[in-house]
């Protein structure tokens, strides 16, 4: 996710084509995958229509193809897969202990007026309707003062106005911010940030397991992990986690990430 508003936000494609995916399938049957490409960038002055193909629907499981169209250009592509209610063994990976979100600053407290990040927030807060903490310092604020961090961001996160309580509108709220500083997670140990001019970050791929219930309108704390980069190339996995503890989707992300001459570190 880059920080210009030339091209639709990867996470809005990918919400939206869930909704028209999950509006084909039994009310009982929740999403559990979304496995995403992203083909060519998209036109915010242009409408999106998706077309969505019944695969399959078996007796546990259906799947559905979703292709988001601005005229006869295909900008997107999407398989999801749904379940219907069943029982298994449970366990997760070990649940993640960072501060209560309340006691983390606003965005609003880490860029006051007159900061130098101020208009990167202003330009977030105008796009995305969202409300996000960060657990430690924003990793660009850090890149500013020309220090290199580990490839790690982590941040709470949640709509910043109430959702519909179906599930596949949480699961589409989910998705939504699933893209959120995801792959800018391969930058700190290189030095360029995500929003600068010069640096272009673009998703290929994108995907989403969703382990059970989720609130997308109430906090979300959202562990975001810079695996490897390398060939113009990112890959990043991230967990979220409610407040309890518990695991309630996993994502991997991979994307290009194109730097200034002579900045790759």
């Amino acid at each position: 996710m880059g920080g210009e508003a030339s091209r639709v936000y990867g996470g809005q494609v990918a919400a939206q084509a869930l909704m028209a995916a999950g509006r084909t399938v039994s009310d009982e049957r929740v999403v559990h995958s979304a496995h995403a490409y992203f083909l060519r960038s998209g036109d915010p002055s242009q409408p999106i229509d998706y077309d969505v193909q019944a695969v399959r629907d078996g007796r546990s499981f259906s799947a559905r193809l979703v292709a988001a169209m601005q005229g006869d250009t295909e900008i997107f592509r999407m398989m999801a897969s749904f379940q219907a209610p069943a029982t298994g063994v449970a366990h997760q990976v070990p649940t993640a202990a960072p501060p209560a979100p309340e006691q983390v600053p606003t965005l609003d407290e880490v860029y006051p007026a007159g900061h130098s990040g101020r208009t990167w927030y202003e330009m977030f807060r105008s796009r995305f309707p969202m409300d996000v903490r960060f657990v430690s310092e924003p990793p660009r604020t850090a890149t500013k003062r020309g220090e290199a961090r580990e490839p790690v961001t982590e941040v709470w996160m949640r709509s910043s106005d109430p959702l519909p309580a179906g599930p596949l509108w949480q699961a589409c709220g989910l998705l939504f911010m699933s893209d959120m500083f995801l792959l800018a997670s391969t930058l700190p140990p290189h030095g360029p940030t995500f929003g600068d001019r010069e640096v272009l970050i673009a998703s290929l791929d994108h995907t989403v397991w969703f382990h059970g219930p989720v609130r997308a309108d109430d906090w979300l704390f959202y562990d975001e992990r810079g695996l490897w980069a390398e060939q113009g190339r990112g890959l990043s996995q991230g967990h979220f986690f409610t407040r309890a503890g518990d695991l309630v989707a996993t994502v991997m992300q991979e994307g290009v990430i194109r730097l200034p001459r002579g900045a790759a570190g």
